[in-house]
């Protein structure tokens, strides 16, 4: 099994895909294994009650129901060791001259801590403007080599597509 954590926005990404039912079925029988965070799933849940897809069914609970079709049974919650690790990215990250606040980043830098302790070799995600960002991803690695913890490689929506065509 391939362990990978997906950012909230890969399943929105699913959702407004109009081969969603084909691309779960493709998860679900690859040999990816996609962690259950807590976090993603609390972000999942923050949709507006009132947001539609396609106008006529409520977002919220496609993507709920998206994301539990897709992720495997055991929950993993924010513990101390990811907060720690988060904690350590966000100062490695200022010391690159990072100018996102912490209180703006330190979730993206959660599901990267969460990845790379529960040993991710991927981390789907479309988010390009902060979480894949040049001085995130090299204060990750920085933190990650001084532990002795692997970093996930990162691939878009559509690199996850062609992975699981391909598994």
């Amino acid at each position: 099994m391939i362990p990978v954590l997906f950012d909230t926005n890969i399943y929105g990404k699913v959702v407004a895909d109009p081969n969603k039912a084909e691309v779960i079925r493709r998860i679900g029988t690859s040999r990816l294994s996609v962690l259950n965070f807590s976090l993603i799933r609390q972000e999942l849940r923050r949709t507006a009650k009132g947001k539609t897809h396609r106008r006529t069914a409520k977002l919220r609970p496609l993507l709920l129901t998206t994301y539990d079709q897709i992720v495997i049974a055991n929950a993993i919650g924010i513990s101390r060791e990811v907060a720690h690790l988060a904690d350590a990215y966000h100062v490695e990250y200022r010391q690159l001259r990072g100018h996102v606040g912490k209180k703006k980043i330190i979730n993206d830098l959660r599901i990267i801590a969460c990845a790379s302790l529960h040993q991710c070799d991927l981390v789907a995600s479309d988010d390009s403007h902060m979480m894949k960002t040049s001085k995130v991803l090299t204060a990750c690695h920085v933190v990650n080599a001084r532990r002795g913890l692997k970093s996930p490689r990162f691939i878009t929506y559509d690199g996850l597509k062609r992975l699981i065509n391909a598994l």
